[in-house]
């Protein structure tokens, strides 16, 4: 996916990782199922890929994530977005997009904890979605479930709060 600026010495190589994890709704592809598009070379269509594919930023190829993270190695894919906070300041989070290999390594959750304790994190595969805050799982949702909307509190521009409706 090439799309971050990646730190020397660090490429994607052969990880293919986001191509399984995240969610691409314009061709319709789910959380946490290989890209139909994906190929051996990677992707297929990568020069008329969609805008999710073109703008996605990996932490690890960023150095934002430690190297023995690599998304190949980990199975979990590292990315960021932002959500609108109650005073429709964007807050960022940090999104870890698992896919069906992931085997709930302790170190890599380890680290998520610790991230949590600075900002958002949002947990993802193909069951579902949580958001954990200072180490705890704060809302979960299955992809089934019929949330309308997510109430955050928001102190100091970090999320210390969310709360289903």
């Amino acid at each position: 996916m090439e799309s971050s600026v990646a730190v020397p010495n660090r490429s994607c190589g052969t990880c293919r990782e986001c191509c399984v994890a995240l969610e691409i709704s314009e061709i319709k592809k789910p959380v946490g199922v290989y890209c139909d598009l994906l190929c051996a070379e990677g992707c297929s269509i990568y020069q008329t890929r969609p805008d999710e594919c073109r703008k996605f930023d990996c932490l690890w190829l960023e150095g934002q994530i430690p190297r023995w993270m690599k998304p190949n190695i980990t199975h979990v894919v590292p990315w960021r977005n932002g959500v609108k906070g109650p005073d429709g300041q964007t807050v960022p989070i940090l999104r870890m997009s698992f896919n069906h290999h992931f085997r709930h390594d302790k170190r890599v959750m380890r680290w998520i904890k610790k991230a949590s304790h600075k900002l958002m994190v949002v947990l993802s595969d193909r069951s579902g979605s949580s958001c954990m805050i200072d180490g705890k799982i704060a809302a979960a949702k299955g992809h089934d479930d019929d949330i309308k909307d997510m109430k955050l509190t928001v102190k100091s521009g970090r999320i210390v709060g969310v709360e289903t409706a």
